[in-house]
């Protein structure tokens, strides 16, 4: 397990995970907390970045499975499909909890979590550098 805590040296950590995304947009205000990464066997990873803004925050998750570990994640609730630069997107919105964008690709999901617009959350997504 690995916590970064400098953003200046989240790019190093594309040696380790060289699949890791890297947010280039994140809303006025919110400062980078930290970046957790956990390496699994074979090319399984997870990695969540954390970034606050007074007490409200944003986290922006990445797994990726194991080739025979494969999930598939149930989208229950309202959820709304669109097309972004990353592809396709569920949103999913609920009063009481933080509104979620997820893509799912193959062995991978990508989600983006914040009590924040959903414009925001869409820019944030479709401005984070996938190798």
């Amino acid at each position: 397990e690995i916590d970064e805590f400098d953003w200046k040296n989240i790019e190093n950590y594309r040696k380790d995970v060289p699949e890791l995304g890297i947010p280039h947009y994140v809303p006025e205000g919110y400062k980078f907390k930290v970046l957790h990464i956990e390496i699994y066997k074979e090319d399984g990873f997870n990695a969540e970045y954390k970034f606050n803004k007074g007490d409200e925050e944003l986290f922006i998750k990445q797994r990726k499975y194991n080739k025979r570990d494969v999930k598939t994640v149930l989208l229950e609730g309202n959820a709304e499909e669109i097309v972004t630069k990353q592809g396709k997107v569920y949103i999913l919105k609920d009063d009481k909890e933080p509104t979620t964008i997820i893509k799912q690709s193959g062995a991978s999901d990508l989600t983006v979590m914040g009590k924040i617009n959903t414009d925001d959350l869409i820019d944030i997504i479709n401005r984070i550098a996938m190798p």
